[in-house]
């Protein structure tokens, strides 16, 4: 076993997968940049680091029970009178930031003004914030703690 074989292992153990798949790559293209023993190790953290947070992030999606990515990118302020008015309220409720300071955020209105929408897009975007996200509808939250009751 040579010695890039051996730090691929190690690396392995670690836990440090994405650095070991990449490590024989990264070392190439330092060599062929003369880029340092820094870049080489910056870049490969740099890669684990983005292949952790994507793994978090589907995982923290997978577990928010949301079945679709709403993108705040593509959340569509012409839908609704109320959204052109509110612009700038969604536009920081998509911060997030509320959930920071422990605030809650209660949706009101008619049957097809994009609430549900709102919640999902804020939902999605909660999860590639680093938030724990449950997503559910008012009777399915009912109906639970309905059941919860019958069992005790």
């Amino acid at each position: 076993m040579n010695q890039l074989e051996k730090t691929m292992s190690k690396l392995n153990q670690l836990k440090l997968k994405t650095m070991a798949q990449h490590l024989e790559q990264a070392i190439q293209t330092e060599r062929q940049n003369n880029q340092g023993f820094l870049w080489l190790l910056d870049h490969l953290v740099n890669l684990e680091t983005e292949q952790r947070w994507q793994q978090a992030t589907q995982s923290r999606f997978k577990s928010s029970r949301l079945r679709d990515r709403f993108l705040s990118a593509d959340f569509d302020f012409n839908f609704s009178p109320s959204r052109k008015k509110n612009r700038s309220l969604i536009l920081q409720l998509l911060t997030c930031d509320f959930v920071e300071h422990k605030k809650d955020v209660i949706f009101i209105g008619t049957t097809g003004a994009g609430k549900t929408r709102l919640a999902k897009t804020i939902a999605y975007q909660a999860c590639l914030k680093n938030q724990r996200v449950l997503f559910t509808t008012a009777i399915d939250m009912v109906n639970h703690l309905i059941a919860a009751k019958g069992l005790s």
